[in-house]
């Protein structure tokens, strides 16, 4: 299990994967709901 978390820690300095805001995925949820609603 040691093995996976040290891989996945790795990866993400690797590749400087910085974590996205809450805000963003509350933006996108309510975009797509609202589309959904417009549409129907």
């Amino acid at each position: 299990m040691k093995n996976v978390s040290n891989e996945v820690l790795k990866k993400i300095k690797d590749n400087n994967i910085k974590p996205k805001p809450r805000w963003y995925f509350i933006t996108k949820n309510y975009f797509i709901w609202s589309i959904f609603g417009i549409s129907i």
